[in-house]
């Protein structure tokens, strides 16, 4: 029942519009930032086949790791960016552990295009 009126304070101007419910409910709870793509490709890109585990259900996995990358993207997302976030992903996956505290900072930002990152290298440079 709290679930239920919880949902209901969100979607409760656009009831009447199961589009408008969808669309509402997508922006209240998918969170379209860099962090949470920055997590679905390595989940997408940190596959492997499990023992035992069928290529098909190998395929499926990949399939839903791709649906969830896709979720994650603002609509008008360009090969222009997701270049730029591999591009920063690649610099941000290569920090070694000490750099921890400083990945999580980056993967809480709205958004992060490389010059941002490259900037923010350099601050933590300059600050160890």
């Amino acid at each position: 029942r709290a679930a239920g009126e919880i949902w209901l304070a969100h979607v409760k101007e656009v009831k009447t519009d199961p589009l408008k419910m969808w669309e509402t409910l997508r922006e209240v709870h998918v969170q379209q930032k860099p962090g949470a793509r920055f997590n679905a490709y390595d989940v997408l890109l940190g596959l492997r086949k499990d023992e035992g585990e069928s290529l098909v259900s190998l395929t499926a996995r990949a399939d839903k790791a791709m649906q969830d990358i896709r979720s994650l993207r603002p609509k008008d997302f360009t090969i222009e960016q997701l270049d730029e976030e591999l591009a920063s992903m690649s610099l941000i996956r290569s920090l070694p552990a000490e750099y921890n505290n400083f990945v999580s900072s980056l993967l809480l930002l709205d958004s992060l295009s490389l010059s941002k990152l490259q900037s923010a290298f350099q601050n933590e440079e300059t600050q160890r």
